[in-house]
């Protein structure tokens, strides 16, 4: 089912009910075009805080909700970084008197390169750093075939995983740390019954403190295939544990390790070993 623009904005804004927050969350990992409307309506909303189009309630929202992920807030400061530029390069008075067509409601890349634009070489500057800077993202993901899923399930494991029962059409994976030497004794799952996402549910040794958050690295027969950071630990009576979601797309058959790790460098190392076949 397509997610319309207006309530995609909403949803990046914080601004939807529980319900169709996580009725959302399940459009969106499983309609294999969203990521590209999801990452068009970012930049747009990006866009639209720094020409103060938002309204005072947009923006409050914006600041609290919005910026809750690494990736957007790096999208966050080139965007910002490219506009400061752009508005230092190009001329703020046009040579020729503009035309009475209105340009209050046109985004600001529509504005800096629409038709009326006199050409001048601070344009030209901007454009090609805008033109690198695509090019440059377009390869950073292009160089990693999982770089894209890294960042949508980013912000999909951001969000609250209290209520497990939202989550029963998942393949669930629980997990305790630990080396198996043999694989016989491995934890073992068949790729063909996973479902396309899989809730792992992984039991830490011992008590956290609160607002611990904790990283996690996959790894595929030694190879490091996924990553995810800032990961909240939840309180349970026997242990307290971390959940995430990893895509069935990097879960190939093969022995899989899971290594969690506080943010910090004298945090402790955990290890989860499991096999797909």
């Amino acid at each position: 089912m397509a997610i319309t623009d207006s309530k995609l904005r909403r949803y990046l804004l914080g601004d939807l009910s529980e319900d169709d927050a996580r009725e959302t969350d399940l459009s969106i990992i499983s309609n294999t075009h969203s990521d590209e409307d999801l990452e068009l309506a970012e930049h747009e909303l990006i866009e639209d805080y720094l020409e103060g189009s938002l309204t005072s309630g947009e923006r409050e929202l914006f600041e609290k909700n919005f910026l809750i992920s690494d990736r957007r807030a790096g999208i966050f400061d080139e965007l910002t970084l490219l506009k400061q530029y752009a508005q230092s390069a190009v001329p703020t008075k046009s040579l020729f008197e503009p035309k009475t067509e209105s340009t209050e409601n046109y985004g600001f890349w529509r504005r800096l390169l629409g038709a009326n634009a006199v050409p001048v070489t601070g344009l030209a500057v901007v454009i090609l750093i805008f033109l690198g800077w695509i090019s440059w993202k377009v390869l950073d993901n292009s160089t990693d075939p999982f770089k894209a899923l890294e960042n949508e399930y980013s912000d999909l494991n951001a969000r609250s995983f209290d209520n497990l029962e939202e989550y029963r059409s998942f393949t669930n994976i629980d997990l305790t740390p630990g080396t198996f030497r043999s694989s016989q004794t491995l934890p073992t799952f068949e790729h063909a019954k996973l479902s396309d996402n899989v809730l792992f549910r992984l039991a830490l040794p011992g008590p956290m403190p609160e607002g611990s958050l904790i990283n996690a690295t996959l790894r595929r027969n030694n190879v490091t295939v996924f990553s995810q950071e800032k990961l909240r630990v939840y309180k349970n009576p026997e242990s307290d544990e971390v959940r995430l979601i990893f895509p069935k797309a990097v879960l190939q058959p093969g022995r899989f390790q899971i290594k969690l790790e506080g943010p910090s460098s004298s945090s402790p190392q955990m290890l989860y070993a499991f096999a797909i076949q």
